[in-house]
């Protein structure tokens, strides 16, 4: 956001070219509570994925996984674990180095 630029165009057209770039994923995410949780998975329809596929290319990465804090647990002094997913691959915390309320931070 608010950058601009011939290599910032490039990669926001082609997101393949952006997976080159040797910078961060910086990942927000949030949890609401709610009565009815829902699942949704849909269809890709054939046409988008055969211009999808194009694109796609196998290639070897590596990835480095930091967490420092969870913060806002659903439960007050429960020790959580994190799980991150890409494609098959799972990295898992152990458990965090200490616990306070509804914060666990992670060294």
């Amino acid at each position: 956001m608010g950058v601009s630029g011939k290599t910032t165009q490039r990669m926001n057209n082609n997101p393949e070219l952006a997976s080159l770039w040797k910078g961060r994923v910086l990942v927000h995410t949030t949890a609401e509570e709610t009565e009815k949780p829902k699942l949704i998975a849909r269809k890709i329809k054939a046409e988008q994925r055969a211009e999808a596929e194009k694109y796609i290319k196998n290639r070897v990465f590596s990835t480095k996984v930091y967490v420092s804090d969870v913060v806002n647990t659903p439960e007050k002094n429960k020790k959580y674990k994190v799980e991150v997913r890409i494609g098959d691959v799972k990295f898992k915390s152990e458990e965090p180095n200490s616990l306070k309320a509804k914060h666990n931070r992670f060294n």
